[in-house]
């Protein structure tokens, strides 16, 4: 009896240490990857569009949100109204003027979330309205147009801006350069 209780001792710590060292040594899938941001005009303090391109590496449901994470210093201006009807309604607005490819947001159905973080970045919460598939569609552009009015830092210099996803994905980093001017 005692040899059996060994044994299995033995095997089940022989399996542990099997899958231990597969999950360790496993590749890590990230489920997005080449982010790249393009903002014009690409100055200080200005509205323009934001286009934001990254390759999903899992599929990308429709309704699974994005996050996109701007800059410390940018801004929605002029800012939400702080009147709930009208913020809804503004919010509302926005939505034809944020793309996922082709598509606009505005029949996705949810506003769009914005919060300022403690760093001072924008962040922008907004589920896809379309889903890409790693296999047939796996490349996401996300534009912002100025209607959004999104206005860039007030200093010129370079910039980190993210994107996460809840498909698994972790956040990916890009830089871009604001220049002087308006």
């Amino acid at each position: 009896m005692r040899l059996n209780l060994q044994k299995s001792w033995s095997i089940l710590l022989a399996i542990f240490l099997f899958f231990g060292f597969l999950i360790l040594y496993s590749p890590s899938v990230k489920a997005i990857k080449n982010f790249t941001v393009d903002v014009q005009p690409a100055k200080i303090s200005s509205v323009g569009t934001y286009k934001f391109t990254f390759t999903v590496e899992k599929n990308f449901n429709v309704h699974q949100y994005v996050k996109i994470v701007f800059p410390p210093g940018t801004i929605l201006s002029p800012p939400l109204p702080e009147n709930e009807k009208e913020r809804k309604q503004r919010l509302f607005e926005m939505l034809d003027y944020i793309y996922f490819g082709t598509t606009p947001c505005g029949p996705c159905g949810s506003l769009p979330i914005f919060t300022t973080l403690a760093d001072g970045s924008l962040e922008m919460k907004i589920n896809t309205v379309i889903q890409y598939d790693v296999k047939e569609n796996p490349v996401v552009i996300v534009t912002i147009y100025p209607e959004v009015c999104i206005q860039s830092p007030a200093v010129p210099g370079e910039y980190t801006a993210a994107q996460i996803s809840n498909n698994g994905g972790a956040g990916c980093l890009t830089f871009l350069k604001l220049s002087g001017g308006r």
